[in-house]
């Protein structure tokens, strides 16, 4: 999250985008199958959990 212009932002996928995890099990999932878990914005779209 990040505070711009005194709004807070969530930066993410769109909500109808088919790589968005969209439950618990899918994000164990996908880390189990990258090796780690991003918790940062990077320059890597979508790239952060």
């Amino acid at each position: 999250m990040a505070v711009e212009n005194g709004e807070w932002v969530m930066y993410g996928l769109d909500w109808d985008n088919p790589y968005r995890i969209r439950s618990y099990q899918e994000l164990i999932n996908w880390i189990n199958e990258v090796g780690f878990l991003p918790l940062f914005r990077n320059e890597i779209e979508g790239f952060s959990a």
